[in-house]
């Protein structure tokens, strides 16, 4: 069974039914049947809102159970606990599957991870800093050369 730990260390339990599918459709607009697109295995990867909203539909019953509001439920998800809640959204919704289809599911998730990790990497490898100082001072000079400036 899918689960996480958010930031108050509490554990919630994922998992995805057709109740839950018709919940997600409607408090977050978002269509768990369509993840065989990709399109929304890199939106809930990449958009941290949509997740959250996501997510928020999925465990609705248990934060009902722990008196919270969605902005209460929001706002204990940051840095790595948005990682560990949309692997385990993403391993319940694969799960919702049938079996015939799990393991193309799973295979595009997995494309679809090493994907954004690649764009992650690259845009990390093609920051260099002493270039952005460089571009920041030179950028600083010229607008306290500029007319009007008080320098």
């Amino acid at each position: 069974m899918a689960k996480f730990v958010d930031a108050e260390r509490e554990t919630w339990i994922v998992r995805v039914d057709v109740a839950v599918q018709r919940r997600v459709k409607e408090l977050a607009e978002f269509d768990i049947r369509g993840l065989q697109s990709g399109h929304e295995f890199v939106e809930l990867a990449t958009d941290s809102s949509k997740l959250v909203a996501v997510l928020y539909a999925v465990c609705l019953p248990q934060i009902k159970d722990r008196a919270l509001s969605e902005e209460q439920f929001a706002s204990r998800f940051a840095g790595d606990v948005l990682e560990e809640a949309a692997d385990a959204l993403l391993e319940a919704i694969i799960d919702f599957f049938p079996k015939s289809q799990r393991a193309a599911l799973a295979k595009l998730r997995e494309a679809t991870s090493r994907g954004i990790r690649k764009v992650f990497e690259l845009a990390e490898r093609s920051l260099d800093i002493d270039e952005l100082e460089a571009e920041i001072e030179r950028r600083f000079h010229q607008a306290s050369k500029s007319p009007g400036s008080t320098s």
